[in-house]
């Protein structure tokens, strides 16, 4: 079982005027703590789902990938993959 973004979160990208509930790293993050310090991960949920809203809007120009946003996601590699998988 996992969680995921889109069923409590939707699409919100304003991390200006709604800092603790748009879709950022630090979501992310303090989700994944709490998977673990209330219990749910104990109970099955094993996986946290960036479902939607992670990327920039645009593909990079050289390569026409899809790129995450840098502002929201610093750290978006490793980095907050290791931190998820470790919490």
């Amino acid at each position: 079982m996992g969680w995921m973004t889109w069923q409590r979160f939707r699409c919100q990208i304003d991390c200006h005027n709604y800092p603790d509930d748009c879709i950022s790293e630090k979501l992310i993050k303090r989700t994944a703590n709490k998977l673990v310090l209330d219990g749910w991960r104990d109970l099955g949920y094993r996986y946290v789902i960036i479902d939607d809203c992670w990327p920039e809007r645009k593909r990079d120009s050289k390569t026409n990938e899809i790129v995450a946003d840098y502002k929201r996601f610093p750290n978006v590699s490793c980095y907050l993959l290791s931190f998820v998988c470790g919490a």
